[in-house]
C-alpha cells in the first residue's frame, strides 16, 4: 500500500525517510494517524495540496516506487478454499 484516503477523507502517501522529512519541512505537515496508532512510514497531505494534482503528482510516484521496493508483507497467507463442502448434520 501505497497512499490511502483516512476515514475523514484525507489522502495518505507512505514516502521513504529522507522524501517523508522533506515533504513535511517544506507542506508543514506530520506523520499520519489512524485510530490513534502513528504510521511512521505515512505523511498527511494537506488539503491545499490535495487539489493542486500537478504538485502532487511526483509525490504520488515516489511513494509508489518505494512501496514497490519494499515488497509484499510476509508471514500472512491467505486460507485455501474449501475443495468440497462438509455434509450437514441431521
Amino acid at each position: 500500500m501505497f497512499m490511502y484516503l483516512s476515514p475523514t477523507g484525507d489522502l495518505r502517501l507512505r514516502l521513504p525517510e529522507d522524501e517523508r522529512d522533506a515533504f513535511m519541512k517544506k507542506y508543514q505537515t506530520k506523520v499520519a494517524f489512524s485510530y490513534g496508532v502513528v504510521m511512521k512510514e505515512f505523511v498527511a497531505v494537506p488539503p491545499g495540496l490535495f487539489a493542486r494534482t500537478a504538485e502532487l503528482k511526483p509525490y504520488l510516484a515516489i511513494s509508489r516506487a518505494y512501496a514497490q521496493r519494499l515488497g509484499a508483507k510476509k508471514g500472512t497467507k491467505r486460507a485455501a478454499p474449501r475443495a468440497t463442502k462438509r455434509p450437514r448434520a441431521g
